[in-house]
């Protein structure tokens, strides 16, 4: 087993302890970004686990602006609910929904107030609850562990419990010290050795497999290196399967793309960028060009690693064109959108709109496959234009992005609810409080998960 696969697998160990185990306040849950599903989704399996009711709340909003996501985690909090009132009373629980305070509070005081008033209306049919907090960013560390210790530790929320995934322990160490044995800790992050020798390992099973190899084997997985031999029928041996070229190219691009890797891990950048080119010649030379366009999208990112943000820019360039003469919008799209944001942030604002610009119109051609990226592309344009103060510009990307938006099944929106909410702010601005109303109201519309059974409606 891997080692990221034996750590999720204590992982799941842990839930089932953190549910059993009452007198635990907080479980703390180290993940990375690539596992961080992968964990989510086993935290949630400890609803299963318990002998009556436990609602489990998954809160996975960025911990960024100037209310912290509160607001939208209260949203978030409200739709779970419904959803629980619902089962419940399909359980012939009879549960009404409390009245919403009209106490003034700071964001995340009025989130806890109303999980409080949530978990006392349950409380006939449901033991408490447990809140999952897992943003997906988290812009101040310090703010978070105030207020996640001022949750964690009010005696309002005494029946609730907390679940913590984040990449580092950093922000949650003083309240895990503070609860002492009250509290778990899950670290399913893999030390960059181990996981810099279990690269390693696999780089060096793939190269040992021989063409024809199973693809086990071809990714560096435990298997048997050389195929199985030629079967026989009545005597006489069946011919072997020719070899496809493109397969044995695929082998020394894999090879090539786990040399990058290891030595992206081990901090040898000019390493990663030989073994990228490598493998990008590799494509070319065996005429993929789905690889080739994902290998030179790569590539620019790790010039841009290395802090060349102007080689990562030309590289990018030579990607988009390259992308649009191989009739790959969808790679082209990314590829202006990965130099828009690079020239973003060496404050070049206006080459960054017209890359923007060169994104949103290579989304627009790959059709119904790219939306949601084209959605997040007007979206980010429109955020752009408004930092470069080009408004009229930006108004229109966001408003374009919200009609997009519009046109796709409930709950699909992807960040056009970003955008509007965005629009509402720069409304409320200029004073045009009705339109900013409106759009808020749409966000909200956008943002509701689909109703269950609508489909079939």
């Amino acid at each position: 087993m891997t080692a990221i696969g034996l750590r999720l697998e204590q992982l799941s160990d842990d839930v089932s302890w953190f549910a059993c185990a009452t007198e635990l306040r907080l479980h703390l849950v180290l993940v990375e970004d690539d596992a961080r599903e992968a964990a989510l989704r086993l935290t949630l399996r400890g609803a299963r686990i318990h002998e009556r009711p436990v609602p489990y709340l998954l809160f996975v909003e960025p911990f960024a602006g100037e209310e912290a996501g509160w607001t939208e985690r209260l949203q978030a909090l409200e739709v779970s609910y419904t959803t629980v009132r619902d089962e419940l009373q399909k359980r012939g629980a009879t549960i009404a929904e409390p009245p919403a305070t009209r106490e003034v509070h700071s964001p995340y005081v009025s989130f806890g107030a109303r999980l409080a008033q949530w978990v006392a209306a349950t409380a006939p049919a449901a033991d408490g609850a447990v809140a999952i907090l897992a943003p997906d960013q988290l812009e101040t560390p310090e703010r978070f562990r105030e207020e996640l210790t001022a949750l964690v530790t009010a005696d309002r929320l005494s029946a609730v419990r907390w679940v913590v995934v984040l990449p580092d322990a950093g922000p949650a160490a003083p309240l895990m010290a503070q609860l002492g044995a009250a509290a778990l800790t899950s670290d399913c992050v893999v030390p960059p050795a181990e996981s810099a020798a279990e690269i390693e390992l696999m780089m060096t099973n793939a190269s040992a497999a021989g063409p024809g190899a199973a693809p086990h084997a071809l990714a560096g997985m435990a298997w048997p290196a050389q195929p199985p031999p030629p079967r026989r029928i009545a005597g006489r041996p069946v011919p072997a399967p020719e070899v496809d070229p493109k397969d044995t190219a695929r082998l020394a691009i894999r090879t090539s793309l786990l040399q990058a890797a290891v030595a992206t891990r081990a901090g040898k950048g000019l390493d990663a960028v030989r073994a990228l080119r490598d493998a990008y010649d590799a494509s070319v030379a065996a005429e993929l060009v789905d690889e080739r366009c994902a290998i030179h999208l790569m590539l620019a990112g790790t010039v841009a690693g290395l802090g060349e943000g102007k080689r990562a820019i030309a590289e990018l360039e030579r990607a988009v064109a390259e992308a649009l003469a191989l009739d790959r919008p969808m790679a082209a799209a990314q590829a202006a959108q990965a130099k828009a944001a690079l020239q973003a942030v060496a404050k070049d604002m206006p080459a960054a709109v017209a890359s923007y610009a060169e994104a949103v119109a290579a989304a627009k051609k790959a059709g119904e496959a790219a939306k949601l990226m084209l959605i997040d592309m007007l979206r980010a344009s429109g955020q752009i234009c408004i930092e470069a103060r080009m408004e009229q510009q930006g108004v229109a990307c966001w408003r374009e992005a919200i009609a997009l938006a519009e046109e796709q099944p409930p709950g699909e929106a992807g960040t056009a609810v970003d955008a509007a909410r965005a629009l509402a702010q720069l409304c409320r601005k200029r004073g045009l409080i009705d339109h900013a109303v409106s759009l808020e109201a749409q966000a909200d519309r956008l943002a509701a998960p689909p109703t269950p059974g609508a489909e079939a409606n």
